[in-house]
């Protein structure tokens, strides 16, 4: 890999550095080398970000474009962390390797052109079903889609929730109803992992 092409560590660690210190949630370096590993070994060239936030789980997504000669569109509704990621991934909107977007993405898959071959979800967890709902048939035959925190606290055992975090226990659960209910139909096959706070992967059939 060109290390000019594609992010560095002093680049990753500077960014997950300003997550800790504005208190922004990001994926752990070892999910965004599974993260990295997967995009990759599919090789995925139009790639979906859901929840860019800084820009960290970015650098992992640019990674694989870099390998696969492919791109990254990422979505970010929050203004002040859409900025943020804005600076931190600006060689990469310059060079065509990122398209940062600052809206809902709900609102913009307009945005998008071809068939996405793998999608990343780490946004509100309340989305996450009309997420998969508005993208699922811009995916493409055995496009990758990776959701990211479906265990989040009280999800697998609904008696334990927090009074704040029922209608986010709730999003999740008639989220991997959903992903249950295609695989039921022969639409996706799902792969559930309870590393840290759970991840999906799915794989449209």
């Amino acid at each position: 890999m060109n290390a000019a092409a594609a992010c560095t560590n002093e680049l990753m660690n500077k960014i997950r550095e300003e997550s800790a210190k504005e208190s922004i949630p990001s994926v752990s370096p070892s999910t965004g080398r599974f993260l990295e590993m997967l995009a990759s070994f599919s090789r995925a060239k139009n790639i979906i970000e859901v929840g860019c936030a800084n820009g960290y789980a970015t650098c992992y997504l640019i990674n694989a474009a870099v390998k696969n000669g492919g791109r990254v569109t990422s979505f970010e509704k929050d203004r002040r962390r859409f900025e943020m990621a804005k600076a931190n991934m600006a060689a990469f909107i310059e060079n065509g390797r990122l398209n940062l977007v600052g809206v809902d993405a709900l609102e913009a898959t307009g945005e998008i052109s071809g068939e996405v071959d793998f999608l990343f979800i780490d946004a509100m967890k309340r989305q996450y079903k009309p997420i998969l709902e508005a993208f699922l048939p811009l995916l493409s035959k055995g496009a990758i889609v990776f959701s990211d925190d479906i265990y989040f606290q009280g999800v697998l055992e609904p008696e334990k929730t927090l009074d704040r975090h029922k209608s986010i226990v709730r999003g999740l659960r008639e989220y991997l109803d959903y992903l249950k209910d295609l695989e039921a139909k022969g639409a996706v096959e799902n792969f559930f992992y309870g590393y840290e706070d759970g991840m999906a992967v799915t794989r449209k059939l």
